[in-house]
């Protein structure tokens, strides 16, 4: 999720030119006015000429950035759960150690569920919410648990499938809370001691790490 400790830095990204600038600062502000949208009126009244009178963007330009209305929805979610992800990455000491890491985000995603639980329904009722979802958090959670298998902290038969199963299982799981099949207020922490069991983690260290302290946002 964070790059390893002693890891070479990534190369300097190539400036982009200012039509590259231009062409991301107008899809940022379509996102940014979609999401004002939503949050007023829902998806059902999400209208393509609102987001881009919100956006000052024209209505013609719109399909340069996303072929549909659904598409632009897809993209919304997917970079909220990319910004949930990078507050948890910043905030989490990873000392060398992916085990809080692991635990923080998936605590923290299971809980969207209980504490934004009209985000996390509009998370789930996506036609490929797995897709979506995955597609967030995959990266960093593939780094994460490799990590985590490379130094020994983490115990998997296959790498993609840990990630997989674990991803579709968090999604399951908030679509069964928003959908009131399961009640238990615990789930987040619960499940969280699952993963970390899953990986290998040892039972008291899980339990421990998964009712730890969520860390704190910054000031």
């Amino acid at each position: 999720m964070a790059r390893a400790p002693g890891a070479p830095s990534p190369s300097p990204a190539t400036p982009l030119s200012r039509t590259a600038r231009r062409k991301a600062e107008a899809r940022r502000r379509l996102l940014d006015a979609g999401r004002i949208v939503i949050g007023e009126r829902g998806v059902a009244g999400l209208r393509i000429t609102d987001v881009t009178e919100r956006a000052d963007v024209a209505l013609g330009s719109f399909y340069n950035h996303f072929e549909s209305k659904e598409a632009l929805v897809d993209e919304i979610v997917r970079d909220s759960l990319g910004e949930i992800l990078s507050s948890i990455l910043e905030r989490t000491p990873l000392d060398g150690d992916p085990a809080p890491i692991v635990a923080a985000s998936t605590r923290r995603f299971v809980g969207l569920a209980l504490e934004q639980p009209d985000f996390a329904r509009l998370v789930v009722s996506l036609d490929h919410a797995d897709s979506v979802f995955m597609d967030a958090i995959e990266p960093a959670a593939r780094d994460a648990i490799g990590q985590g298998v490379e130094s020994g902290r983490f115990s998997v038969v296959d790498l993609d499938t840990a990630v997989i199963t674990l991803a579709a299982g968090a999604v399951a799981l908030i679509r069964a809370i928003v959908e009131g099949r399961h009640d238990v207020t615990d789930a987040p922490r619960l499940y969280t001691e699952q993963v970390l069991l899953t990986l290998g983690v040892d039972a008291d260290e899980a339990a421990a790490l998964a009712a730890a302290p969520m860390p704190a946002a910054p000031g």
